[in-house]
């Protein structure tokens, strides 16, 4: 399943965590601070509250490092500010343009590798004192700018992926938590939010990602499973609804996808009924904004791309 959460610093000033609660949201990821030790003006106040109203605090910290020592120190700084609140949580490194443009100031420039290795250093250090390591990322620095497959072969870290669109694309395929907005509105925080997506139960146990749901879908299809979706994956799709291959082998494949985005298909016992339906529909209107909803899901067409993160 998906979760739904936000995240917030001083600059969301001092939000009703009591109101943010009853709006739906489930986890928030604080920052913590930034650069050498500098704290989060509400870091204590976001800490205390989230908890205390039954959201989940995780935290953040913005870099401003030019070497390894300085992401390590970065890494202890965090710690030591979640230790405060949690002793089990995910704690993120956001290293981002500023942090790039800062290092550059300082003589240094931060190649593919070199940010590679600063992740894994920050993920190792986060990992040795029992908590969960997140590397934030977009889209860009992802295909760019860090080998983020490598970071989390090394470190178990998850990926915090940063796209602002309706679908989180190929490049977020094995993303933990998709940051899908920068302009959200949340009933007791005044101005725009970031809105995430946590594909997890609320605590650590991973949903069906993008990657599984192409994968399955090549398989169920005949195409060459190698969890990228294409040109050939897309060319091997059916239609699917309640009357046309509803018995499909990669119908359970979109049952399960449908029910990760939060539209519900009830089991995914591999039957496209009446749920299946409602949630086809739902999807079409809310996402790809039909205006007539006819609950299928039409081969090689455009709720197959999106479905795929081919949009």
């Amino acid at each position: 399943m998906s979760t739904k959460g936000i995240d917030v610093s001083t600059y969301q000033g001092q939000p009703d965590w009591a109101k943010v609660k009853a709006s739906g949201v489930d986890f928030a990821f604080i920052r913590a601070g930034y650069g050498k030790n500098n704290i989060d003006q509400r870091c204590s106040y976001n800490g205390t509250n989230t908890k205390a109203n039954g959201v989940t605090p995780h935290f953040y910290w913005f870099s401003y490092a030019y070497s390894r020592d300085m992401v390590v120190n970065e890494a202890n700084y965090i710690i030591a500010e979640a230790k405060k609140y949690t002793s089990n949580c995910m704690l993120a490194w956001d290293f981002e343009y500023d942090s790039m443009d800062y290092a550059k100031k300082k003589g240094v420039t931060v190649s593919k590798s070199t940010l590679t290795n600063w992740a894994v250093a920050f993920c190792q250090t986060v990992k040795a004192a029992g908590f969960t390591p997140v590397v934030y990322a977009n889209e860009d620095y992802v295909r760019n700018y860090i080998d983020i497959d490598s970071v989390i072969s090394q470190t178990g870290a998850k990926l915090w992926f940063a796209r602002y669109s309706s679908t989180i694309g190929n490049y977020g395929s094995n993303a933990y938590i998709w940051q899908h907005s920068s302009t959200g509105s949340v009933p007791g925080i005044s101005g725009n939010v970031d809105m995430n997506i946590g594909y997890f139960d609320g605590g650590s146990n991973p949903a069906y990602t993008l990657n599984a749901f192409v994968r399955e879908v090549q398989a169920a299809c005949g195409a060459s499973v190698d969890g990228i979706a294409g040109t050939e994956t897309l060319s091997k799709t059916v239609t699917v609804s309640a009357t046309v291959n509803n018995r499909h082998a990669v119908v359970a494949p979109l049952q399960k996808r449908l029910n990760a985005l939060g539209y519900n298909c009830g089991t995914a016992d591999g039957i496209a009924g009446s749920k299946f339906t409602a949630a086809v529909n739902s999807y079409q209107k809310n996402v790809l904004g039909y205006s007539t909803l006819d609950g299928e899901i039409t081969a090689k067409g455009k709720m197959w791309k999106s479905l795929l993160g081919m949009l």
